[in-house]
């Protein structure tokens, strides 16, 4: 089967007997990204690809970063817009034999939160949209999310800010340059198993085909900035009206119920875009649509 990356679009050749009945869950060797997949159903026209997080546009070449690495260890979500701490805390927790997905922003954690429950939450206390101390009072409140450890991350060491959240606060905290000193203790005292002394998985062997070039328009990051602000804005709406989205989501209606905030986002996309990547599809009713059928599987 073709597995694609939702994140990058990078895709993979994937042996149907390495997934199994019950999918897979692989990590992205271009861009890291955790994401789950299942075996196409006999009537299945396209790969199958279940996400952790969003998913964009498939391109139709197989990366050049190699195949992805078949990844069941248990999942940590790092929240944190600081990149200074995303590739190494990446490393580590994949180092130790666990998953990592990283997300950059407030509406972005709290959609991966509630799609893939992870065992740990990492959340960077100045997170963009909805910071990390909003994003763990919804956590710890959630019964469905008792599960979730939440580890608030912050300049200092977090103590004060958390006590505000009593009893919703953090499970622990911990200041930021400390966090990857301290982050193996933290996975361990929430009582993940550790691989000792593991290392970042070698690097791949090469595929079949090279990766797609860049569009010769130029306007391959202006297109990826449409998806980032799309998955926000559906992101929102599937935060705060999650009832009313999946009444919608039954009854077919999405598109008419959400009128109003579908029209509002796409005045956000045409004030920050540029106009020809706007008009080339509806970026925010497709992300619309695709979140509809992932919240459907669920």
């Amino acid at each position: 089967m073709i597995a694609a990356c939702p994140e990058c679009a990078a895709r993979y050749r994937v042996e149907d007997s390495k997934v199994g009945a019950k999918g897979a869950r692989i990590r992205c060797a271009k861009c890291s990204t955790i994401f789950r997949i299942t075996l196409p159903g006999p009537t299945a026209g396209s790969p199958s690809g279940e996400s952790l997080g969003s998913e964009h546009e498939r391109s139709p070449g197989i990366s050049s970063a190699g195949p992805p690495e078949l990844d069941e260890g248990p999942l940590v979500l790092v929240a944190t817009s600081q990149e200074s701490l995303t590739d190494p805390a990446a490393l580590a927790l994949e180092a130790w034999g666990l998953s990592a997905r990283i997300v950059a922003d407030g509406g972005q954690a709290m959609l991966a939160i509630q799609r893939s429950r992870p065992a740990v939450v990492i959340l960077d206390a100045d997170l963009p949209g909805m910071n990390g101390l909003q994003i763990c009072e919804v956590v710890q409140r959630n019964e469905s999310l008792a599960g979730v450890r939440v580890v608030l991350v912050s300049d200092c060491d977090g103590s004060e800010a958390s006590a505000s959240l009593a009893p919703f606060g953090p499970d622990a905290h911990c200041s930021r340059a400390n966090l990857l000193d301290e982050l193996q203790g933290l996975m361990a005292g929430f009582g993940l198993s550790l691989r000792a002394g593991g290392g970042p998985a070698e690097a791949p062997s090469s595929p079949a085909e090279d990766p797609v070039p860049p569009a010769a328009d130029g306007l391959d990051q202006e297109r990826a900035k449409a998806e980032r602000l799309a998955r926000v804005v559906i992101s929102d709406i599937v935060l705060y009206q999650g009832e009313a989205f999946d009444r919608a989501n039954q009854a077919g209606t999405l598109a008419e119920d959400f009128r109003f905030d579908l029209a509002e986002g796409r005045k956000l996309l045409v004030e920050r875009l540029d106009p020809r990547v706007c008009s080339e599809r509806d970026h925010l009713l497709q992300e619309l649509m695709r979140v509809a059928e992932d919240r459907r599987k669920d």
